[in-house]
């Protein structure tokens, strides 16, 4: 009877063992990849087995950074270990992973950057951006500490660091100022004139029927993006939604600032990295005024008085960097050549017509007049409207003057390219 027994005991360790060894190869297979550290593809993990195949998501084989999705998860695999991630995104997949270098803390190592995709809304990919740090743990193992950089993590870490006030000029409503500066620092405002004396940056506020511009009450943040650019960078965006007071709201444009992990593993922003970008609609000209008092003034040549003395249609493109010019304006197309003169100085434009000619007064108070600026930069030029608000008088010669208001004031090199129109925006 006792060797039966024990025959029997003995079979089963013997196949307890057999099913443990099976297990201790399995698991070390899978932690070993059972391949080359250059391969596409894995064998299945052994955490669940319903997550199908691995596919490839990123790679850097020269660096042995391979990066995974298995289901729900992502693997990172380095050195034939594994770390296993299950809170990047549902649907990383829409969009080509980015994988960069960066060394973000001044340690003379590179972090590992990864951009993948988060979600989709509207046509529009957004992003989220991890940031790997490499560390050695208190055994001596090779280990990383991951930063995550996605919508929520980005909110919270905004609200703690930083300050945006917006507000308008007060001597131009047209001009809405969005100032930057650290969460509990105060931004102080010229008494003249509204101006910030932290760094800031402009946009141009709603007009209401009567062509009035109205008084910012509120904003609002929009989806937030953030993306790794040509130089390994970390920047986020986050459009702002202007509130007026009578409700109606403008897609302004956006914020725009450089983000890194600190040497305490925090999520950061650069110093002064902060701006604002108004969308092309509502872009306005910075503030450069170099504080010199300058005129410019061009003539017409022609004496002539055309029959029809009605001014409701002017445009013309000139250069106002000058001091005294005269040129032919019966060559120009609608009502110029009813106009003697324009006077140009750093704050405003003055149009003077011939005796007898007069501007229309429709066309004014349907605010149907602009200045625009062309500047022109590397890559690109954009097109400023700098006027703010016009009047039309009569001088002491008894000539009509439409006299255009400019936002701000202007050096006289901006006034290179130059379209002032009446009739037309």
């Amino acid at each position: 009877m006792k060797n039966k027994f024990f025959s029997v005991l003995l079979v089963i360790l013997l196949t307890i063992g057999a099913v443990f060894s099976s297990y201790i190869l399995a698991d070390r297979a899978v932690k070993l990849n059972n391949g080359s550290a250059g391969e596409s593809t894995s064998t299945q993990l052994a955490v669940t087995e319903n997550d199908g195949e691995r596919v490839l998501l990123v790679e850097d084989k020269q660096r042995d950074y391979h990066f995974y999705t298995q289901g729900d998860k992502v693997i990172f695999v380095h050195k034939e270990k594994e770390y296993v991630y299950e809170d990047w995104s549902e649907e990383i997949n829409l969009d080509v992973p980015k994988l960069a270098y960066d060394d973000m803390d001044d340690d003379g190592e590179e972090e590992i950057l990864v951009q993948v995709a988060a979600y989709a809304n509207d046509g529009e990919i957004y992003h989220n951006v991890y940031v790997f740090n490499h560390m050695i743990d208190r055994y001596g193992e090779e280990t990383f500490r991951i930063n995550a950089f996605t919508a929520d993590t980005i909110v919270k870490m905004f609200d703690e660091r930083i300050k945006i006030e917006i507000t308008q000029d007060k001597n131009c409503e047209k001009n809405g100022l969005v100032a930057f500066a650290r969460r509990y620092d105060q931004i102080n405002y010229d008494r003249e004139t509204g101006l910030p004396s932290s760094y800031y940056n402009c946009f141009r506020c709603l007009q209401d029927s009567n062509g009035r511009y109205m008084k910012v009450s509120n904003w609002q943040k929009g989806r937030i993006e953030v993306f790794i650019d040509n130089e390994n960078k970390i920047y986020i965006t986050m459009p702002i939604t202007m509130v007026y007071e009578d409700g109606s709201v403008q897609d302004a444009g956006f914020a725009k600032f450089k983000a890194y992990v600190s040497e305490e593993f925090e999520n950061n922003i650069t110093a002064k990295s902060m701006s604002f970008v108004a969308n092309k609609e509502y872009g306005l000209y910075g503030y450069n005024f170099d504080g010199q008092e300058w005129t410019a003034t061009l003539n017409n040549a022609s004496k002539t008085v055309p029959a029809d003395r009605n001014i409701d249609f002017i445009q013309i493109k000139q250069s106002f960097d000058i001091d005294i010019e005269t040129v032919d304006f019966s060559g120009i197309n609608g009502d110029a050549n009813m106009l003697s003169a324009i006077y140009v100085d750093e704050q405003s434009m003055e149009l003077v017509a011939k005796k007898g000619c007069s501007f229309s007064q429709r066309e004014l108070e349907a605010n149907r007049y602009s200045v625009r600026m062309l500047t022109k930069g590397a890559s690109s030029q954009t097109d400023y409207d700098i006027s703010y608000k016009a009047t039309i008088y009569t001088n002491d010669n008894g000539e009509e003057v439409l006299k255009i208001l400019f936002d701000k004031k202007y050096n006289k090199v901006n006034m290179r390219e130059v379209t002032v129109s009446f009739g037309v925006k």
